[in-house]
């Protein structure tokens, strides 16, 4: 009998150590899904609205973040195109949260968004159609040769110049706007163009 007593006592701390140990468990794959929930460096994301559709604002720290540098990506939702000056009204309020959150605005390096989800991407794509550098780039997945094209564009229309105020506030300036990793597509008879628009950004002078 005592034998019994003993092995059901057993058991019972067995029952508790495995319970102990399944919450153990769980309790650390649910915190390592909540930090994965984040990319590396990512400080703070906001999901915006306009008239055009909704934009994620994410904030993350620059490579160098040692002197607290901070670069800012822009993802407009599905297929929507916001205009600049709807971007530049968000990007107005982001800049003055980020020092709710202790990070200088003036420390922003960088803004970028996507070729595709902005209004410059008709424009470009004509550009890079008349100047013919599309050709060599067919059945390629990106169109390197025609990234010069694009950036002349964008130059030649000051792109983004609606930035310009906001930035202002901040001590800030554009230093130069450029297309990375582009691809350039035929659909229909029609020069399409994707990639990642890089707002590079420098302190007024």
């Amino acid at each position: 009998m005592a034998s019994a007593d003993k092995h059901l006592i057993l058991g019972d701390k067995m029952k508790a150590f495995v319970i102990a140990f399944l919450f153990l468990v769980c309790g650390a794959f649910g915190s390592a899904q909540d930090a994965g929930s984040k990319t590396l460096g990512e400080i703070k994301q906001w999901r915006l609205s306009t008239s055009h559709g909704e934009i994620d604002f994410k904030l993350s720290s620059a490579l160098n973040a040692s002197n607290g540098g901070t670069v800012l990506s822009l993802s407009p939702i599905g297929n929507s195109k916001p205009t600049t000056s709807e971007e530049a009204e968000l990007l107005r309020r982001v800049l003055h949260e980020m020092s709710t959150l202790h990070y200088d605005p003036t420390k922003l390096q960088m803004i970028s968004t996507w070729l595709q989800n902005s209004v410059f991407q008709d424009g470009v794509g004509n550009a890079v159609f008349r100047s013919g550098k599309w050709k060599s780039c067919v059945g390629r997945k990106y169109c390197y040769q025609a990234e010069g094209v694009a950036n002349q564009f964008l130059a030649s229309i000051d792109a983004f110049k609606d930035f310009d105020a906001v930035l202002h506030e901040y001590g800030l300036r554009r230093k130069a706007v450029s297309v990375d990793d582009m691809a350039v597509g035929n659909t229909a008879g029609q020069i399409v163009c994707q990639g990642l628009i890089v707002i590079s950004l420098e302190k007024e002078k």
